[in-house]
């Protein structure tokens, strides 16, 4: 049974007291002292939460010693999941399609943040679905995730949603961090050149760093990875026309297009920490 909600807690060690009082405070409280958000950066000495296995491990480096595992992704339609191999899919697969719009989103049932189970998004028609073979063993993720995605759609301006997800024997897959870190605007794919909308049919390089998760998978369950452009009302919608939401009501649908050839291998990294 999962518990606590999916955004990772860090707790800074400066001693064994610390690690202990750790223990004790509200681990859902980010304002209590000694608790704070992921930020990318090196730390010396962590104790970290990792769901799945429902229990605090202590490392001396964030993110503890791993090793980077990568998924590829292959074909995927509306309905019928793609799946996450660990090679390239080769020769020149057709890209994986899907059409979005924002009159007509796809909405988070969930009004509470935490863990919940999202099996139901996968019969949607306007996101693409991929899923990993059953993990042979318990597979501890904890640390960054690293999403590099190549995307073309027929419109000036989308957003990309990447959702991982631990999906069990019976279907259910929850979900492993809080929505909105696993999200970008497209046109700013890359913030130090401010806005940039698209080409539309151009392949764009697209790349989410942001992602983070402490999370056991057990043996016989499943990584997986989904995609949307449109994840409401966690998200404002994307009008796909270029505009702003805050200047135009004008939506239009666009076709959405990821692609996984031997050119743009689309992919997902976890990093995996030996047990």
């Amino acid at each position: 049974m999962k518990q606590l909600e999916p955004t990772l807690r860090i707790v800074k060690l400066q001693s064994q007291t610390d690690a202990n009082d750790a223990v004790e405070r509200d681990s859902t409280d980010l304002a209590k002292p000694g608790l704070m958000p992921f930020d990318r950066a090196s730390i010396d000495g962590a104790r970290y939460f990792v769901m799945g296995d429902n229990r605090w491990k202590t490392s001396d480096t964030w993110p503890p010693r791993g090793r980077p595992s990568i998924f590829y992704l292959s074909p995927a339609s509306p309905g019928s999941r793609g799946a996450l191999t660990p090679a390239p899919r080769e020769g020149t697969p057709a890209p994986s399609t899907f059409l979005s719009d924002p009159d007509d989103p796809v909405t988070n049932p969930y009004e509470s943040s935490g863990v919940h189970d999202y099996q139901m998004l996968a019969k949607r028609r306007d996101l693409l679905t991929f899923d990993s073979a059953p993990l042979d063993r318990d597979t501890e993720v904890t640390g960054p995730i690293r999403a590099r995605v190549f995307l073309s759609c027929d419109c000036r301006d989308t957003d990309l949603w990447v959702r991982v997800l631990d999906v069990a024997p019976n279907g259910t897959a929850w979900n492993l961090m809080s929505p909105c870190i696993d999200a970008v605007r497209v046109s700013y794919r890359d913030l130090s050149k401010g806005r940039q909308l698209l080409s539309p049919n151009d392949i764009y390089e697209v790349e989410l760093g942001n992602l983070v998760t402490s999370n056991l998978f057990l043996r016989g369950h499943r990584v997986r990875v989904q995609i949307s452009s449109t994840f409401f009302p966690n998200f404002s919608r994307n009008l796909h026309t270029g505009e702003l939401e805050t200047t135009s009501s004008r939506l239009q649908p666009a076709t959405i297009r990821i692609h996984h050839d031997s050119s743009h291998p689309s992919q997902i990294s976890l990093h995996v920490v030996e047990r």
